[in-house]
């Protein structure tokens, strides 16, 4: 039976995700920051420590995903040091380090896939939220090369998500502004991209890659 570790399991897309790939007979290990909820693993991505101590229990892996996030609350005038130092961890370095302490564990013809955002290539109000998904992009490149052939990297930027903890905070003219922006004319349910996320595993060819998904917002402005 396959693998599949899901970071972020507990949220919105991380959920969804659990469910398709559980659906498609992989055995699967949800990690979550809150401790002691059940049926998750704990994993904080601030904390190298707890990191490595993750790493120790998985055996091997199929499939990697890393949903976990920290929504955009900051803009360039309320920019602290602690949240600009939360996001690193969260975003960056700790699936960077995650994957270091995994790669050994991952199987031939394995995956990785991360969860962007279309915020790294349109911007967002918080600077360090678009940026450090930008990293991700390069970050996909780079592990996408040192990793193979034996692994695939990629990952999926999606546009704005309903349920999603960045929806929650949002306006009501906000989210209409998302809606107008997209050429479809709807918002992403969490389901869908988690429905990518899979099918971006299935892939052998795909690497190396990022998927817009978005509705289109490149053309919509």
């Amino acid at each position: 039976m396959k693998h599949a570790v899901i970071v972020g399991a507990s949220g919105a897309v991380g959920a969804e995700t659990c469910k398709i790939i559980e659906a498609n007979g992989y055995k699967v290990t949800k990690t979550t920051s809150q401790k002691n909820k059940e049926k998750h693993s704990y994993l904080n991505l601030s904390d190298a420590s707890s990191i490595a101590e993750f790493a120790t229990t998985v055996q091997s892996v199929d499939l990697l995903v890393i949903a976990a996030g920290k929504e955009p609350q900051q803009n360039i005038e309320e920019l602290s040091l602690e949240h600009l130092n939360s996001m690193i961890d969260i975003h960056y370095k700790g699936p960077l380090w995650l994957v270091k302490c995994l790669q050994a564990k991952m199987t031939q013809g394995s995956c990785i896939v991360f969860v962007g955002s279309v915020a790294a290539h349109k911007g967002s109000y918080d600077p360090s939220y678009a940026s450090l998904k930008a990293a991700v992009s390069g970050l996909v490149k780079t592990l996408a090369r040192e990793l193979s052939p034996r692994v695939s990297v990629g990952s999926v930027a999606p546009g704005l998500i309903e349920d999603s903890p960045v929806f929650n905070r949002m306006t009501d003219d906000f989210r209409e502004r998302h809606i107008q922006n997209n050429l479809t004319g709807k918002l992403l349910k969490p389901a869908e991209v988690a429905r990518m996320i899979f099918l971006f595993a299935q892939q052998n060819q795909l690497t190396g890659q990022t998927i817009h998904l978005n509705g289109g917002q490149y053309f919509a402005g």
